[in-house]
């Protein structure tokens, strides 16, 4: 049986990264729902996509251990920052399932990125949900969500 850390790693090795950087438009992002768990794995099991691996400390050892996925997960992570960027209904006031999805970016970074790599994100989320320049206030995202995500901060101590 294969691994869930060698799973990842065949994602991050084949189609999977390539779609996710370079292949798909905004709108496929958006609509796929069969991903998010492979780009950015968590050591917890997915409500939406149940063959989403779940992975020990022993996967996750080794997929930190891989520089190639850490590289390829540091441009993933700037694909999602993109598209978040440009679409905006996730900053509708609503519950969103892109909520769900920062949430789990965030828990991932802590797991294999460098130490601040997870506050960056966070940040950078934070910075597009309150966006001055487009009046955008704290009730752009429902607190749950950044609840979720202040939360994921301490993921995996």
């Amino acid at each position: 049986m294969i691994s869930a850390a060698e799973r990842v790693l065949v994602y991050y090795s084949g189609k999977g990264f390539t779609n996710l950087v370079s292949e798909w438009d905004d709108f496929e992002l958006e609509t796929r729902h069969d991903y998010i768990q492979f780009a950015f794995p968590t050591m917890e099991s997915s409500s939406c996509l149940k063959t989403a691996p779940v992975l020990t400390e022993t996967d996750v050892a080794a997929v930190r251990d891989n520089a190639i996925f850490v590289e390829r997960q540091s441009r993933a992570y700037a694909r999602m920052l993109k598209f978040y960027t440009a679409r905006e209904h996730w900053r509708a006031g609503v519950p969103d399932h892109n909520h769900l999805r920062i949430t789990r970016m965030i828990k991932s970074a802590k797991l294999f990125q460098n130490p601040g790599y997870a506050d960056y994100v966070y940040h950078s989320i934070m910075a597009l949900a309150f966006n001055p320049a487009l009046r955008l206030k704290e009730e752009s995202v429902p607190l749950v969500a950044r609840t979720h995500w202040t939360e994921a901060l301490k993921y995996g101590e």
